[in-house]
């Protein structure tokens, strides 16, 4: 190797800074937390020895020995140490980080095991790596053992040499011995040897900080001897630090500097945005200190803390810190444990997946056989009665309880049915079949079975197709405001009608039964159906609308109104009067037979009252008869506005008191005729307004349309 190659190229970079014990000072108190007394023997050792070696006629190295239990911060001391020392600072091998460019560090666990090496092998070796060292550094570095009471004794042998007095290290190369000069060189020695003596003078002491560090000192000096009496290490050390065993307190400071540091290091440079949660600190500070992996994790953890808190924009991946502060060991124990539990789940799964199948099989086959036991044609059938059978009377049913359908068997009860069919028969079932007898009630259409005559399926409800075409879909836009010259009609209406449907309970209160129906008579165009549409305007009712020709025109053909049906009874001998009166004895019973309801009203209109039966009129029944005569004159002037003020009408220069008293003897419907021809006749004149003169030539032209007036029977 050329050595001279080594002296003469990188002796630079292994140079001191100008005041060795000024910037370990600043340094040191600077990073190191929480372990002042530490720190204070370290600064003044290096003091001692800085001032001592101008003058001393033998210089001889500086030997530390960093003694406290696991995870104090004893190695992290060191590269501190060393980065203040030290000018330059290098990379690892195969790592990202930086430490001192004279800093060897030697790990005691690379030399322990004493059957894959022999002792002399471990010895050249760690001679080699000092000697390298020393040699790339000109003799200035700072060799740190770590764990070197890990290290086999015999192959401490070197160190002692280079650690002695004479500050001298041999060394042969191509038969030559040549010797290096140890007198530049801080040798830090770092174990936890004498711990258990440490502790026990601590607990002499009521408070850390009346610990005598001159006890501790001596203290671990004597451990040292004892636990290499060959090697009198002891009197070799020039310096005993001892690192005190640290509490929460100041470990949730080391971490709070630590995060601190890396705060001002990394945001807005390698990250975009670094976001430290403030309760780190004192979480990581609860973690169990006496295990090596955590500590090393949770003092140097500036990797660990980046992966678990640094947040990349918007995307965040945290994992617990229990996980992240597992030893290597420890993770591929907790994966083995995982990957036993996943394959124990996918065996599960693989289970629940066969079982699942089977369901399905199983569900299908018995859709297969309910499908072939509801095959057409059903027949149709009503629900006549639900019933509840006690044991008794379900053992003489030949009922077998544990075939009971949904009936309870707590309370000794089964539930049973009765049920009409299309073919006019009447079967008991003492199981309802398919249905659940709780959605089963009276008057119900079910779909049965032709033979067993159980019950398949619920069919929905059945309207006659000829009252859903009576059903008015949209409700009626006419109001009371559209009827003219009516007050007193429409308030006789809205009593009968509206207010028993609206507001019930002002009856109850009286004791008074609403009536039933309202007969609306009178000359035809004076509103008979207007004012029945605007009713049913204000009710939130169903309203069926149905001419009474409707029911009896295949038998007698078209006819009027409600006389179509409700005629008196004579002894004709044809089919169709027999059909008719048949018709209105089912709609007086259908009025006020034995059932009623009084949530059905009924409005009737005719302009022939004199041909209805009696029966029909009496009370009970057509109880309120409504007379809708011809318009007053007044009347026919409101009439005449309300059909007129949707046209565009000369309001200035139309009369409507003349047009009323012109307009004699005319009905609501040849009163709106009128605004018709009006309208017609201006747009004839083609004016888009609408004057007197038309309205006056309107009622000309609707008296000249009058046919002959017919006799109104009153």
């Amino acid at each position: 190797m050329d050595w001279a190659g080594y002296h003469s190229g990188l002796a630079e970079q292994c140079s001191y800074v100008e005041k060795p014990s000024t910037a370990a000072k600043n340094h040191l108190l600077e990073h190191i937390i929480a372990q002042d007394l530490a720190v204070e023997s370290i600064i003044a050792a290096i003091e001692a020895w800085e001032f001592t070696r101008p003058t001393a006629k033998d210089r001889i190295p500086l030997v530390l020995a960093f003694t406290g239990p696991t995870g104090t911060g004893k190695t992290e001391t060191s590269y501190v140490l060393a980065r203040s020392i030290f000018k330059h600072t290098r990379k690892l091998y195969k790592s990202d980080k930086k430490v001192a460019s004279g800093l060897l560090m030697i790990r005691g666990e690379d030399f322990s095991d004493n059957f894959t090496n022999p002792v002399t092998a471990y010895h050249r070796l760690i001679k080699s790596m000092i000697v390298d060292h020393l040699i790339h550094c000109s003799g200035k570095a700072i060799v740190v053992f770590d764990e070197v009471q890990k290290v086999i004794p015999h192959t401490l042998d070197v160190l002692m040499e280079a650690m002695s007095s004479s500050a001298k290290l041999s060394y042969t190369v191509g038969g030559v011995t040549s010797t290096l000069d140890t007198s530049n060189v801080i040798f830090i020695l770092i174990s936890d040897i004498g711990v258990s003596q440490m502790m026990d003078v601590i607990r002499k002491y009521p408070s850390r900080n009346e610990v005598s560090a001159l006890k501790l000192e001596q203290t671990v000096k004597a451990a040292l001897d004892a636990q290499w009496n060959r090697l009198e290490f002891g009197k070799i050390v020039n310096k005993v630090i001892p690192f005190l065993p640290l509490q929460q307190p100041d470990i949730q400071s080391i971490i709070a500097s630590k995060l601190d540091i890396m705060d001002r290091t990394y945001r807005g440079k390698r990250w975009h945005r670094l976001w430290i949660d403030p309760s780190l600190a004192q979480r990581l500070s609860l973690l169990d200190s006496i295990h090596y992996e955590q500590r090393k994790l949770t003092v140097n953890g500036e990797t660990a803390a980046i992966q678990l808190y640094a947040k990349y924009d918007d995307e965040q991946e945290v994992l617990e810190p229990e996980i992240l502060l597992m030893s290597n060991e420890e993770l591929r124990q907790r994966i083995r444990l995982m990957d036993n539990d996943i394959r124990i789940m996918r065996s599960d799964m693989q289970r629940i997946d066969h079982e699942s199948n089977s369901q399905r099989e199983r569900i299908k086959e018995n859709n297969e056989k309910v499908k072939m036991n509801k095959q057409l044609p059903y027949l149709v059938g009503n629900v006549v009665e639900i019933l509840e059978l006690s044991d008794d009377e379900g053992d003489e049913n030949m009922l077998d309880s544990s075939h009971a359908g949904d009936g309870t068997l707590g309370d000794k009860k089964v539930t049973s049915a009765v049920m009409k069919t299309s073919t006019r028969q009447t079967v008991f079932l003492p199981i309802p079949g398919l249905v659940s007898s709780e959605e089963l009630v009276p008057n119900d259409l079910v779909g049965t079975n032709k033979d067993s005559y159980l019950i398949l399926e619920k069919l929905p409800v059945e309207y006659d197709s000829r009252v859903k075409a009576m059903e008015v879909d949209e409700k009626p836009t006419e109001e009371y405001s559209d009827i003219g010259g009516l007050d007193k009609q429409i308030q006789e209406l809205v009593e009968a009608v509206v207010l028993p449907m609206t507001h019930k309970e002002k009856f109850d209160a009286l004791g008074i039964t609403p009536p039933k129906g309202v007969l609306l008579h009178g000359p035809p165009g004076t509103g008979k159906t207007l004012l029945a549409r605007a009713c049913a305007k204000q009710t939130d009712a169903i309203f069926l609308k149905i001419a009474a020709p409707q029911l009896v025109q295949m038998f007698i053909g078209d006819g009027a109104k409600l006389d179509a049906i409700g005629t008196k009874r004579f002894g004709g001998d044809q089919s169709g009067d027999r059909e008719v009166q048949r018709t209105m004895l089912e709609l007086l019973s259908q009025l006020d037979g034995f059932t009623s309801n009084t949530k059905i009203k009924v409005i009737a209109a005719t302009n022939r009252p004199d041909v209805l039966d009696p029966a029909l009129l009496r009370s009970g029944r057509l109880d309120r008869k409504i007379e809708l005569p011809h318009p007053t004159e007044e009347a026919r002037g409101r009439i005449l506005q309300i059909h007129s003020r949707k046209m565009n009408v000369d309001l200035d220069d139309t009369n409507f008191d003349e047009l009323a008293r012109c307009t004699d003897d005319f009905n609501g419907a040849q009163l709106k005729a009128v605004c018709v021809e009006a309208g017609m006749l201006a747009l004839r004149h083609d004016s888009n307004v609408i004057k007197h003169e038309d309205f006056m030539e309107g009622i000309s032209v609707v008296s000249a349309k009058k046919k002959t007036n017919l006799q109104y029977f009153a």
